[in-house]
């Protein structure tokens, strides 16, 4: 993939020499399903540590799927907390705050790019009646039932025991970065018994770079950047990128539009 800078559209009225940039290149290395190596050549000195960084902070604002709430019964009851003396489950291995651990660790996907909207809520289920059974049922990601897909349904969830019963209510949402439960509240109007939980919707789950000197001549030095991205499978690493991009992108044309513009003192002034 090359990049071409002469194909862009320039401000004829700019320092042409000051965008002379030379030809960048990317090379793509897939490391396995969930870490993604790209290899960007041909860089400014110096613009691989500023890139590099730019992306590392930006891995942030890609979104993804989470937990945000969940309503947790047993055949007798629903319980209002996952900790105190009231917190358990009759028939239910795990204690409620291991079970809340376990449902944690699930990857949620939309079944189509358009089903994800920024802020979009959806429900999901898990109903395990084992009452007629003499045997344990080991709950997993495969149980859930709902609109969204489960990337890792082999997930082991709770055991429940013999002539009993578990019901569990996901509330999960579309967003982006680290919410507290307490900033969350809001997104359910029926709070009863439900546990709201502290979320973690970015798919990214680490971004590390590293810039190589690359010398072309005596007199000319350029630089490599090698940008490794591991995600939680949801999204994959090239997805992400462009996300990153995009928004880096509209937060360019954004300031832009700012420096570009009378300020509103400029306007009053001249009024």
């Amino acid at each position: 993939m090359v990049v071409d800078p002469e194909k862009l559209p320039v401000n004829k009225d700019m320092n042409q020499e000051l965008f002379s940039l030379p030809i960048m290149e990317i090379k793509k290395t897939i490391k396995s399903p969930l870490i993604t190596e790209f290899v960007f050549e041909h860089l400014e000195n110096g613009l691989a540590v500023t890139l590099g960084n730019t992306f590392k902070r930006l891995g942030n604002q890609v979104p993804g799927w989470a937990i945000f709430a969940v309503k947790i019964s047993d055949k007798e009851k629903t319980i209002a907390s996952e900790f105190g003396n009231e917190a358990i489950l009759k028939g239910i291995k795990e204690i409620p705050s291991y079970l809340i651990f376990h449902l944690m660790k699930l990857v949620f996907q939309s079944p189509e790019k358009d089903f994800a909207q920024l802020g979009k809520v959806c429900t999901l289920q898990i109903d395990i009646n084992n009452s007629q059974n003499k045997e344990n049922y080991i709950v997993t990601g495969k149980d859930i039932k709902g609109d969204l897909k489960v990337i890792n349904p082999e997930t082991y969830l709770a055991t429940v025991e013999e002539h009993s019963e578990l019901k569990i209510t996901l509330h999960c949402r579309y967003y982006w970065g680290f919410i507290k439960e307490a900033d969350q509240k809001y997104l359910l109007s029926d709070k009863e018994n439900v546990i709201l939980l502290p979320s973690n919707y970015c798919p990214v789950k680490t971004i590390s770079w590293r810039a190589e000197p690359a010398i072309i001549d005596l007199n000319k030095q350029e630089e490599n950047l090698i940008l490794t991205i591991t995600t939680n499978g949801s999204v994959s690493a090239q997805d992400s990128l462009i996300m990153m991009t995009n928004f880096l992108e509209q937060s360019i044309i954004n300031i832009r539009q700012l420096i570009t513009s009378k300020p509103k003192k400029e306007q009053n002034r001249e009024e």
